[in-house]
């Protein structure tokens, strides 16, 4: 900031100063340029190898997968294989060029600006202090001869002490004047020198950056062109492509035009697997009890071979179907008139509807025939209602049945649709539970006495023939020891070690029926002659 004094005496200094501030904010602006352009293409550098690194890795894949695949997609394949190879290459040397050119030259003109901003720093303060100087010593040296200009004028006639003269004041100050006048011009010419110099080094950077862009511009071009005719190349051998024969080639390679593979008919007869195909021996419409007195739930009832009776739910839709689907005659027997009903082809279809689309083998309700003591009855005071009655010893009713079971345990009440279908119904029941009686007696649940004699006898024998049992003293078996005179005893030898202490050969008879227990004469006999080795 020029001060008042220094405004006044030299009018120019202020537009000066603001110059010279101009001056130094262009070197500083053009390393903030240069670090930039830097920042930009070392970046720039970056993306191109991740490009570069994606384009390599997109040709091995494609690779892979040319072998992978076959001919069917080999020809498509190349061409983007082909772009990716020559695209990767492509890059890396233009990532070379950037790398010389570029970023390289940019460096080195970043440090130059980085020096050049000190030098023009420390010019520039050189010189404004020198200048500085000499005007502050200017002006200090008009205020002295101003303070003796004003004193002579204040100093009366005839003063014994006169001030200075004024005069020599004056000498001085023309002095610092003529002083002031030289350094002056020495400060314009030298920022003209210092304008000059900076104004070669402005054109130089300038130079620098038009030939670096350039020479980036034509580097970047050549590769641009280069990946362009690769990109062409690869665009043409892709239109030469043929899109309908290469899935051809790889049908006729992997057979899928083959009829005997994908186009034969597949049925259950031809699968491998074949089922018993376990018979129905009768299956109709039935009725069971519902959650309400007087309440009758239709199910469908199938009677298998394998002694089960299972009942289906019926929903109302289906139930209409299968009553719509019976033919009804009517036939005179005296003053009764029944109804008989017999079941057509798509009645038939229709049951087979029902059970044959389960997720899971589980029926609405399920009985064995087979199991113990199950009695088919038609109670005397319901046989009107076309009702019979199934029971059983163990049978439980599942939880999650929905029909009631009957007052008496473990009774389960059907309702037939006429007196012909109940009948059959029974006799079918019945037919299935006589088949299915043991026709030999059971197994007993307990051995006989002597049953169990002749196991345990046959156990001793297998027992002693094992080395563990052997008598630890005579290490012979027990059969081959020397009977005693007694009918039921057994005589035992015992000997002595040749290091013993006295102990006669004895023999002892236990009167006891074998087997028996040896260890307390061994025991005697060990305290009084210990064995040795």
């Amino acid at each position: 900031m020029v001060s008042d004094e220094h405004s006044q005496l030299w009018p120019y200094s202020q537009e000066q100063l603001s110059n010279l501030e101009h001056l130094s904010q262009r070197v500083q602006n053009y390393k903030r340029i240069v670090k930039d352009i830097l920042y930009f293409f070392t970046v720039a550098q970056t993306l191109e190898k991740r490009l570069g690194a994606e384009h390599g890795k997109l040709y091995g894949l494609l690779c892979d997968y040319e072998q992978e695949m076959g001919e069917g997609t080999s020809d498509i394949l190349k061409a983007w294989s082909h772009y990716a190879q020559n695209v990767q290459n492509d890059i890396a040397g233009g990532d070379h060029q950037v790398s010389t050119l570029v970023i390289k030259r940019l460096n080195q003109l970043k440090q130059e600006l980085k020096k050049k901003e000190k030098q023009v720093n420390r010019d520039l303060q050189d010189t404004m202090n020198c200048i500085l100087h000499e005007r502050n010593r200017t002006v200090s040296h008009i205020q002295t001869h101003e303070k003796y200009l004003e004193s002579k004028k204040a100093e009366a006639p005839g003063t014994i002490h006169p001030s200075v003269d004024p005069w020599l004041s004056e000498r001085v100050l023309y002095k610092q004047l003529r002083v002031m006048i030289e350094e002056e011009n020495k400060f314009q010419k030298e920022m003209t020198t210092l304008f000059q110099d900076i104004a070669q080094f402005d054109e130089h950077v300038v130079e620098e950056l038009k030939r670096i862009l350039e020479e980036y511009a034509h580097a970047k071009g050549s590769q641009w062109s280069s990946m362009q005719t690769h990109t062409s190349l690869a665009v043409n051998i892709a239109t030469a492509t043929e899109a309908s024969s290469q899935f051809e080639l790889f049908s006729r390679q992997n057979r899928f035009d083959d009829p005997t593979l994908w186009q034969t008919p597949r049925t259950i007869e031809s699968f491998p697997y074949k089922t018993r195909e376990i018979k129905i021996l009768k299956k109709g419409l039935l009725y069971m009890p519902g959650l309400f007195p007087d309440k009758w739930n239709p199910v469908l009832a199938v009677l298998t071979e394998t002694g089960f009776l299972h009942c289906f739910r019926l929903s109302d839709a289906k139930y209409r179907q299968l009553l719509e689907k019976y033919d009804h005659k009517k036939e005179q027997e005296g003053w009764m008139s029944t109804l008989k009903r017999s079941l057509t082809l798509k009645s038939k279809i229709l049951m087979e509807d029902v059970f044959d689309h389960m997720d899971k083998p589980r029926a609405a309700f399920s009985f064995s025939l087979g199991q113990p003591r199950v009695n088919i009855t038609m109670p005397a005071h319901q046989v009107h209602l076309y009702v019979f009655e199934i029971s059983a010893q163990g049978q439980a009713p599942q939880k999650k049945f929905f029909f009631s079971k009957s007052k008496e345990s473990n009774v389960f009440r059907f309702k037939a649709h006429n007196q012909q279908d109940m009948i059959d119904w029974t006799s079918a029941l019945q037919a299935e539970v006589k088949n299915l009686l043991p026709t030999t007696p059971p197994s007993p649940l307990y051995m006989s006495s002597k049953k169990c004699e002749e196991n345990v006898e046959q156990n001793v024998q297998e027992l002693l023939k094992d080395p563990v049992w052997k008598s630890p003293i005579t290490r012979k078996p027990p059969s081959e020891r020397i009977p005693s005179s007694g009918e039921n005893s057994v005589t035992l030898e015992w000997k002595s070690t040749a290091n013993a202490p006295k102990f006669q050969e004895s023999t002892k008879t236990l009167n006891e029926p074998y087997p028996f227990n040896p260890l307390d004469e061994f025991k005697n006999w060990t305290e009084e002659a210990p064995l040795t080795a």
